[in-house]
């Protein structure tokens, strides 16, 4: 599997789990980029990209998510809607491996209709 990320771009943190599970980790977050179409070149998704499909491919992955990240905090996992608890589940994971996630939003045209959506741009801190 191709690394999007490798570990010289990202930042030690202090839980044991990070230092642990580095190498698990990291497979976990490059299974994010690939889930949402991000390549080394383009790190950015919008809310839009987070479907059904993405969700249900991040449910499958809360197991591993569970046992190598510290989730204690994330209340984003008992959100009842189904995209808003993976995106902000997306949004953790990335801020958990030292990735910073800067948003914007942005009017855009869809079949003529203008519609706002909100943009999420990854870089390292």
């Amino acid at each position: 599997m191709e690394k999007v990320i490798n570990n010289e771009s990202i930042n030690k943190g202090e839980h044991l789990k990070n230092f642990r599970y580095k190498d698990e980790r990291l497979v976990i977050l490059n299974k994010l980029f690939k889930l949402l179409n991000m390549t080394e070149e383009n790190k950015k998704f919008t809310a839009w990209d987070v479907s059904d499909s993405v969700s249900d491919e991040l449910e499958k992955m809360l197991p591993d998510i569970r046992k190598y990240f510290a989730i204690s905090k994330w209340f984003c996992l008992k959100k009842n809607d189904k995209c808003a608890k993976s995106l902000s589940t997306i949004k953790h994971i990335f801020k958990d491996m030292k990735l910073k996630v800067n948003s914007y939003t942005k009017k855009i045209k869809v079949d003529g209709i203008s519609k706002s959506c909100t943009f999420y741009e990854i870089t390292t801190k």
